[in-house]
């Protein structure tokens, strides 16, 4: 038959011959025709009435028909193929189609194949297999419709989605009236290519996708390669329809991206310790992120850390670029905002491994992180840093030992907020209470602090408790305690060992014993003003006085310095110390055998000292002339703790390296011609003139 239409064979089948197939035809096949159509049809029975047609086959190529192979779907339009009619099946043998979208470009259909089988039985059944090419949208919208609705289980919108695809779309399903759906068997293999998926996990976007998808009625797998938010990665991502076989999760993402600082706050990394200068570089990293059925989110996180550079400033660590480190991660999300980190572990070679967990706040902000027993570079401690809704931090800490030294240098770095900057405003210091317990800690590597307990307390406008005890030099306590009283913060402290305290603390490690007293204030403006005085102390080494004796000639008293050290009975040092540097006023110390005054000022950030003062040797000589009345003080210039005998001296520069100047003439003179050479003393270093210091000094220059 050269052309037939589908009308036309619809009104030449019998209507008592192959029931299901002619009725699935009728529902099913629209416009369209069928051309080189063939009939074979065997008819056998007892007589006409009981007649069957025991074998019957139908070719005929199709040409423009609609085909509808599933109700909800869209139909597949001008299908082109080879429909095959046999006595329990019918076969579509499809090799041109289209599939319209309502706002798309529409899908093609270049192959695929539609067969019914055990027609006439109890089990009829459809098998549909076709091959799709177009936009991914669109094919999300296909498969969007009732009654699958997939892109929509994944949170897809498929009006947004961008990409082409390659599909292969299988479904299998019984020819009943009313399908229920968990009878329909359903496959989708693709290919996509350039995918844009807006708001994918983060509320980011995933753009540049490269992937293969496979989707069946039980869930959906993505592999390939995009990027998420801009940030290039590996993707497998699982997504599971229902709960059959015990899936707890909805989604899974499994990522290896390179995150960088500017990235991290975008996948909910932006706050402490994920950003610098505790991770500064960019991190590659295995990433597991799972969206539960609850929407509880969690993410699980291999990181390799030997790229970046690393630091916790706070314990004096910290690792160059390309020295080995890695870290394990676990956290939970609510939405999209880090809401806890269960668990972390860091390790860096053998001075870090440090292990915890965090909490934070609705703003976003660490609420609570708790260290298990850790290493950082020489310090072991374990504890907890809490802060609240104010923004004020509680640090409980113990330990076997605690490198304090950096600690204490961050801590000072808002030491001298509550003051207002010249012409600006106040700024206040961040709320601190601490209460710490170490076996040891220490300044500098010259002495420590044993049996450590510390209470500390600081609020916005500066330090208001200090409770401090430890030991030195073996069993020898050290008490220091601040504490406020009628508006003031005075504060004492006190120990039989005052050379070892000093010591510890890193001034200097010459002073051997001494009663230390300290009694002092916190001033209003976070400067410190008091004076510490040690009695009965000997002195040894001391490479600074050293130096100091040998430009005044007085090598005697130096080889003594060197040898079983310098007994003195007094050194009392009035003292301040505000922005790093510690200013001395009307300074002493002496003995028999020497004695010293001196002023001036030491700069902890630079390691400058500026200093002037008297040396006085054959101190108790000197000083019993000095009490002589009305001789005694016209011998001496008038000068407090100055002797009839002395030179002036100077110290300036770093101290590492300073050297002292004496002045020569005035070496031995009486006190009372000491101050007529005072033109002989070198000039103070000036400050380099930045154009900051310009900027500070031109009004006085014009006052």
């Amino acid at each position: 038959m050269a052309e037939l239409s589908l009308p036309a064979l619809k009104a030449f089948w019998p209507a008592d011959v192959k029931v299901n197939t002619r009725n699935w035809i009728n529902a099913n096949l629209n416009d369209g025709g069928l051309t080189d159509t063939r009939l074979k049809l065997r008819l056998t029975g007892p007589s006409m009435k009981d007649i069957d047609a025991t074998e019957a086959r139908l070719t005929s190529q199709l040409h423009g028909v609609t085909v509808q192979y599933m109700k909800g779907m869209p139909k597949v339009e001008g299908t082109d193929g080879l429909m095959t009619i046999g006595a329990k099946d019918v076969t579509i043998d499809v090799t041109a189609g289209h599939v319209p979208d309502a706002i798309g470009k529409g899908l093609r259909v270049p192959s695929g194949k539609v067969r019914l089988y055990n027609l006439g039985s109890s089990a009829e059944r459809a098998n549909i297999k076709l091959k799709i090419a177009g936009g991914f949208g669109d094919v999300m919208r296909l498969i969007d419709n009732p009654p699958l609705g997939y892109a929509k289980s994944v949170g897809l919108d498929a009006n947004r989605a961008a990409g082409d695809a390659d599909v292969d779309l299988t479904l299998d399903f019984p020819l009943v009236n009313d399908l229920r759906l968990d009878a329909l068997k359903l496959a989708v293999a693709a290919k996509v290519n350039g995918v844009g998926i807006p708001e994918v996990a983060f509320g980011l976007p995933l753009s540049d996708g490269r992937m293969a998808v496979t989707l069946d009625r039980d869930g959906m797998d993505v592999a390939g390669t995009a990027a998420l938010g801009g940030i290039q990665t590996a993707v497998k991502w699982r997504e599971n329809f229902s709960e059959k076989g015990g899936r707890d999760f909805r989604s899974r993402y499994e990522l290896d991206p390179v995150v960088d600082n500017a990235q991290r706050p975008l996948v909910g990394l932006g706050v402490m310790p994920f950003i610098p200068p505790y991770i500064d570089g960019a991190v590659p990293a295995h990433v597991i992120y799972t969206v539960r059925r609850d929407a509880t989110r969690t993410l699980d996180a291999d990181i390799d850390l030997t790229a970046p550079a690393m630091a916790i400033p706070e314990l004096g660590w910290r690792k160059a670029p390309g020295t080995d480190a890695r870290a394990r991660v676990s956290a939970t999300f609510l939405k999209d905002r880090l809401d806890a980190v269960p668990s972390f572990h860091v390790i860096s070679g053998d001075d870090l491994d440090i292990s915890g967990a965090l909490e934070f706040g609705e703003n976003g902000k660490m609420r609570l992180l708790s260290i298990k027993p850790s290493v950082v570079g020489e310090t072991r401690l374990s504890g907890a840093v809490t802060t609240d809704e104010a923004g004020a931090y509680t640090i409980d800490v113990a330990g076997a030992a605690f490198n304090s030294t950096y600690f204490w240098k961050e801590l000072s770095r808002d030491d001298t907020r509550g003051k207002a900057p010249e012409g600006g405003e106040k700024t206040p210091a961040t709320p601190m209470t601490i209460r710490a317990n170490f076996d040891r800690m220490w300044l500098t590597k010259d002495g420590d602090f044993r049996d450590v307990k510390l209470a500390f307390a600081r609020d916005t406008t500066g330090i208001q408790e200090i409770d401090f005890s430890s030991k030195v030099d073996g069993d020898t306590p050290f008490t220091f305690k601040l504490t406020p009283a009628d508006g003031k913060r005075g504060f004492k402290g006190s120990s039989a060992s005052g050379g070892s305290v000093v010591r510890a603390i890193g001034l200097f490690g010459d002073i051997v014993g001494g009663q230390l007293e300290i009694d002092g204030e916190f001033a209003p403006d976070g400067a410190i003003k008091g004076t510490a005085e040690i009695q009965q102390f000997k002195l040894v080494e001391a490479p600074l006085l050293a130096r100091l004796l040998s430009v005044a000639s007085l090598t005697g008293i130096v080889d003594e310095l060197s040898g079983k050290g310098i007994s003195f009975k007094t050194l009392r040092v009035p003292f301040s110390y505000a922005n790093a540097t510690l200013s001395i006023k009307d300074g002493e110390m002496f003995g028999s055998s020497l004695g010293l005054t001196g002023e001036g000022t030491y700069n902890f950030s630079s390691s400058n000292m500026n200093f002037d003062g008297t040396l006085i040797p054959a101190y108790a000589l000197n000083s019993a002339l000095n009490s002589i009345p009305l001789l005694g003080a016209v011998l001496s210039g008038g000068d407090k703790g100055g002797g009839i005998f002395a030179a002036t001296y100077s110290y300036r520069g770093p101290v590492a390296t300073a050297q002292p100047s004496v002045n020569p003439l005035a070496a031995l003179t009486p006190g009372f011609l000491r101050h007529i050479f005072d033109i002989f003393k070198p000039a103070a270093p000036q400050e380099a003139r930045t154009p900051e210091k310009a900027v500070e000094e031109a009004p006085k220059a014009k006052e």
